[in-house]
């Protein structure tokens, strides 16, 4: 949809009914537009309404949204956290967030999800928009995240 005229102009994301009316997106593989037909279905269905997703444990909604083809942990977050407008949520998917909060609260070594969980505690009820803070400031700052954990396999090439 385009909302406007001239500068004023908008582009809104494709509504559910229009993407399952789409065969073909440039630049996607088919298995992407499968999954674009899934979420919109899924979102017709009622399954995606942020009441809904906003009413159950944070657990659970995630459990519900990685159901979903092609969503995993961090689009489910994604869509649970920025699509439902929550403000006082919380998932275990930041990557930066336990290294983040060891530097501004001076843990000394990145945060266990148990020392985030205390501390996010402390910031109820603006969990969500706290650990975005967190992460902007952080990145701001340009604080150095730890090397990923060695996976035991090389990429093959």
């Amino acid at each position: 949809h385009v909302y406007g005229e001239g500068p004023d102009r908008l582009f809104a994301f494709p509504i559910p009914e229009r993407l399952l009316e789409l065969r073909y997106v440039q630049g996607l593989e088919a298995l992407k537009v499968e999954r674009l037909h899934s979420v919109a279905r899924a979102a017709l269905d009622g399954r995606l309404n942020a009441d809904l997703l906003l009413s159950v444990p944070t657990e659970r909604a995630m459990k519900q949204l990685m159901t979903l083809p092609g969503i995993g942990p961090m689009y489910g977050t994604l869509i649970l956290l920025r699509g439902t407008g929550a403000v006082d949520a919380m998932t275990a998917v930041e990557p930066r967030l336990p290294a983040y909060l060891a530097h501004f609260y001076g843990l000394g070594a990145e945060a266990s999800p148990t020392q985030i969980a205390t501390i996010a505690d402390g910031w109820r009820p603006f969990r969500t928009w706290s650990a975005v803070l967190t992460r902007v400031s952080g990145d701001r700052l340009g604080l150095q995240l730890p090397p990923p954990p060695e996976s035991g396999s090389r990429l093959r090439r």
